[in-house]
Parts: structure tokens; sequence; C-alpha cells
């Protein structure tokens, strides 16, 4: 092509396009904007859109394309916009990582409007919606007849292993059977290459974080008839590629708060058979299915308090929102600003008597009104206790979860009051602070009155515990605070801190320090700050094949994200980001390739990519 290198938009729509070749556009590194719309498009090799890490928007729609794997997207990180409609796509096994990436919630503009031609079972259902069970059947099937595969066990084990108390088949597909085996907890080294584990009819009562992690590969896990009554946080770490779990028979009351956000592609939860508590403490999970439309759930049934007992979750959830008066359901068509009015007069007339602090604080999220969270707000102010305080600040958070909570809440002067705890003596009083703040920080109004705070925040985590829940929960408020370019600039003098704390925390200290990061670095006016900041050399030593996979994934989007950089006269000192990442001797140009041979194949896909 003899068009000039560094065009920013390409329009090709509208010709006779058939195919596009591995390296077509490799010579545009400068493109933004790529529209092949309306040509006879069939096949779409891997390496196509190689070298176009600027691209924003994709336009493919109107063109003959049956299939396209996940892969020829790797090359685009930044892509924002991604038009694939009017295409007669083939819904079968070989669509499966493309609609597993189109599903991601993040991935809310790629994909939309495009659908199945084939097969009949499922032509005119969208891509963005099919259910990803159906497109590989065979691959699905539940009713396990397999044929045993021996397994020798691994000698030397100083404890019971997965090897040694469970049965391991190979066929039809890698099988975990640890069924009725009296477990009390799950087995330790658990294969890398299972597919599907069945746990159930044993005597598991705690789920530990990582417990799972090593079978990444993991797509079905039974852990029905267990007694279980508790769930880490981070016990299902790991489990990226999960699409069914049962939970059914257990004693599970609640989940606690981020337990499913690791399970990116489930589908499928069995909940049936455990004493639900439908008061704040279920809210969690609630509000999680609310927002994950594509997961079937079955067997949510609150068995206290007693006036929920027997409420399908459905009813409940409704009472959150108080959709319809009873009395208006019975067959009135009352507009809904009538509605809404006679509504109000009904309670002015029929005022209840008002509530107790205890009952105001066991009230479902959805169902407090403006008077209770005035009144939560004043005890914030005047209770000293510290249990107490803790409690309140619960309620409220998870109040804010609700978008109309989270206005009401601003619009009289919660937020203030609220971060006026940042600096508490009780460091558990801060955490549920700074954890009521995260929820408050989604409405970007509630940013505005906010980013005053940031300073506090930073110092927080500059003086905490490493590896703290003060430090952990400060970083979530600053990922919501930095997903927009409006108060990144804020953060810029802590850059060096966050560099640090990467190499001294956990990993789970790490992901969330990389979310804020990656977000700083998309913002090219950020990125003067970020090379040149502070940065220390063992840095490049997480590049590294021990690594664990979703620190790599973000590590290499941060670096991806860096070289779209163009290097300016500004001093660079030796131990600057820039030259322990990116300047050419650096040791990472060293280390990359040994990132190559990483069991997983998201971080092999990117550490070429970064390599080419």
């Amino acid at each position: 092509m003899g068009w000039p290198e560094d065009t920013v938009h390409l329009l090709l729509a509208r010709n006779k396009i058939q195919v596009l070749r591995d390296n077509t556009f490799s010579q545009f590194r400068n493109l933004k904007s790529l529209d092949l719309q309306q040509n006879q498009i069939n096949m779409i090799e891997e390496g196509a859109f190689a070298g176009l890490d600027q691209l924003t928007t994709l336009l493919l729609q109107h063109n003959h394309l049956q299939v396209l794997t996940e892969e020829v997207l790797i090359p685009l990180p930044r892509l924002k916009h991604l038009r694939v409609y009017d295409n007669p796509w083939s819904c079968r096994c070989h669509l499966d990582s493309l609609v597993r990436h189109l599903q991601v919630p993040s991935h809310r503009n790629l994909g939309n409007y495009a659908k199945c031609a084939e097969p009949a079972n499922l032509r005119g259902q969208k891509l963005k919606r099919v259910k990803v069970e159906l497109l590989c059947p065979e691959l699905e099937e539940n009713n396990l007849k397999p044929e045993e595969i021996p397994h020798k066990p691994i000698m030397g084990d100083k404890h019971v292993d997965a090897t040694t108390s469970c049965r391991t088949y190979m066929f039809p597909k890698p099988l975990l059977d640890c069924r009725n085996q009296d477990l009390k907890n799950v087995p330790a080294d658990l294969p890398s290459d299972i597919v599907k584990m069945d746990l159930s009819k044993n005597s598991i009562r705690q789920l530990k974080a990582k417990e799972f992690v090593a079978a990444k590969d993991l797509k079905l896990l039974n852990l029905s008839s267990n007694n279980l009554d508790r769930i880490d946080t981070a016990a299902f770490s790991g489990l990226l590629y999960l699409r069914e779990l049962d939970l059914s028979n257990n004693s599970l009351r609640f989940f606690q708060y981020g337990v499913l956000e690791d399970l990116y592609f489930i589908r499928k939860l069995m909940l049936g058979d455990n004493p639900w508590i439908c008061d704040y403490n279920i809210h969690y999970l609630i509000y999680w299915l609310k927002h994950h439309t594509n997961v079937e759930y079955s067997g949510l049934v609150c068995s206290s308090p007693p006036e929920y007992s027997g409420w399908p979750v459905e009813n409940y959830v409704k009472t959150y929102n108080a959709e319809c008066p009873k009395d208006i359901l019975l067959g009135q068509t009352d507009t809904a600003q009538e509605l809404t009015a006679e509504t109000e007069e009904e309670e002015i007339e029929n005022l209840p008597r008002p509530l107790t602090t205890r009952e105001i604080l066991s009230q479902s999220p959805g169902n407090l009104q403006p008077h209770h969270i005035e009144m939560l707000l004043s005890l914030l102010e005047t209770n000293s206790n510290p249990s107490d305080r803790m409690q309140i600040l619960v309620t409220l958070g998870n109040a804010a979860a609700f978008s109309v909570n989270q206005d009401i809440i601003r619009e009289l002067g919660g937020l203030h009051k609220i971060a006026s705890l940042l600096s508490d003596p009780v460091p558990d009083t801060r955490v549920h602070c700074l954890n009521a703040l995260n929820n408050l920080s989604m409405n970007v109004r509630n940013q505005e009155q906010l980013k005053v705070y940031v300073p506090q925040v930073l110092e927080l985590i500059e003086m905490s515990p490493v590896n703290s829940d003060l430090q952990l929960a400060s970083l979530r408020l600053l990922t919501n605070m930095s997903v927009t370019n409006n108060h990144q600039h804020l953060m810029k003098n802590s850059i060096t801190l966050f560099l640090s704390l990467l190499v001294v925390s956990n990993e789970e200290m790490q992901i969330q320090v990389l979310k804020v990061l990656v977000n700083l670095s998309a913002n090219p006016d950020m990125m003067e700050d970020i090379v040149q900041a502070q940065a220390p050399a063992s840095l490049v030593l997480l590049f590294d094949g021990c690594t664990n996979a979703p620190v790599l994934l973000r590590l290499l989007t941060f670096v991806a994200n860096l070289r779209t950089w163009t290097p300016s006269a500004l001093r660079r000192g030796k131990d600057s980001l820039y030259c322990v990442l990116l300047a050419p001797p650096s040791q990472l140009h060293h280390r990359l390739p040994l990132l190559l041979s990483h069991p997983d194949d998201q971080v092999r896909t990117q550490a070429a990519h970064l390599l080419a």
C-alpha cells in the first residue's frame, strides 16, 4: 500500500476485499480507526491487525464472516468499538473464544447487535447474549460415565492430596472425582489439566483463599452437600473459565463481598437448599446477580427473617426498589407520575411508627428511605462506639450500591460525614469508611466532592502496613477515582509509591495496584509523570514464569500502554521507570522471551505481542 504511514483514519468500506492476511496493516502504527464494512471479507488471519496498538474503532459489519477467534483482537489493546453485525456467524465451537471475549462485562461496546446465522437452534441469538455452553454441546454433557484411567500417586507428599483421595478420569474430558470421600478440606496438589471436579457429599465447611488456583482450566465445580458455611473472598481466585458452580444443599447464609469477582465466564449457579438470610448481608449476592444477567441461577430462597421466609429472591429484589404498591397492582392503570403522587400521599396519611436504629440497620439497603439515611448519617456523627460506627458504615455502604441512594447521601451532606472517619483511630472503622466511599465513588457527581480526599487516601496507603486491609480498601477507592481522566492528576506524585508496592506486596495487592496504574497509563497526559517516576530495579523481576497470570497480564497491559509514549527531551534518571522497563538496554527486553513458555496462553500471547 502506498498510503502515508502516519495515517490515523483508514476508510476501506464498500470494496471487494475478501481476505485479510497477517500484518496487512502493520505499517500504520498511528491508526485509530479502520473501516472495512460492506466488503466481502470471509477470512481474517490471526495477525492481520498486528501493530495496531492505537486502534480504538474497528468496523467489520456487512461482510461474509462466519468464524473469528479472540486471537485476532489480541493486538488491539485499546479497542473500544467493534462492529461485526450483519455477518453470517456460525455459532459453533470455533466461535467460542470470540463469544467469550465479547461477553466480558467491560467490553460493552464490542460486538453489539451481531447475531448467529447457524445452527438453526441458535439462529437470531445475539453473540453478546448466547449461552456459551450451547456452542459446544458435546463438551458440556453433565452425565458423566467416563472411562477410568489409572493415575499414579505422587510420591513423597506430606498430606493427603488429590491423587490419593480422588479418582482421575480422562474421558470424555478430564474429571477429578472426589465424591463421598469424607474430605474436610479441598485436596491439595490439584491437577492443572482437569476440566470438571466433583467434591460433593463431603464435609468441607470452609473454602479458603486460592484453593483452586492450580486448576485454572476448570469449567465445572460441584461442591453440593458439604455443610459449607463460609467462602473466603479469594476462594475462587484463578477460576477465570469456570462456567458452572454447584453450591446447593449447604449451610450458606450469605456471600462475602468479592467472592464472585473472578468468575468472569460463569453461566450457571446452583444455590438451592441453603439457609439464605435476606437482610443487608445478602446484598452483595443479589447485587452481583442483578448485574450479571447472563448467569442462570436457581434455588435462591429466603430462609429468614420470618417476614421473607420462603420468598424467591426475585420477589425479595422487588422489595428493594418498592416497584409497585400492592393496592395499585390490583387493577388500577394510573400513570407513573400519578402512582408516585398517590403513594407519597398514602405514606403521609398512614405514617408507621418510627423505626429504631437497630431496625434501620437490619433493613434491606434498597428499603431505606431518605429519612432513614439522614438518621444514620446523624448517628455517625454523634455515636462514638466503634462497633456501632462500623455497622452504620456497612449499612450506608450497601445502600450506596443503589444509584438513587448515592444521590440522596450526597444531597444530605453524607459524603463529607462519612469521609471524616478516614482519620478515625480504629483501623477497621477506616476500612469500612473506605468501602462505603468506594461504592459512593461510582457516581461521577460524587467523585467531584470526593476528590478532595484523594491526598488523604494516598497518605493512608503510604502509612499503613503492607498488604493490610486498609491499603487494599484505599486502592479500591482509587481504582474507581482513576477510571476517568478527571482526577488522575491528583495521584501523579504517588506513582513511585505504587511502583514500590508492586515489589513488596502480595498478589491481591499487586492486582489492585496494577488496576490503578493501568488506568493512569491509559491517559496520555499522565505518561510523562509515569515514565519519569522512580522505580525499583527489582520491578523487572516480576516478569517471570513464577509470577501468576492475573498479575502478569496486568503488568503486560501496563507496559503496552507505556510503549505508546513518545520519548521526549525530559530528563530521565537512571532509576526512572523509563530506564527500568522501557529503555533499550533494560532487563525487560531480556526477560520477555522467558514468558513465551509461561503456562498461561494469554500471557504467552501478550509477551509475543510486546516482543513483536
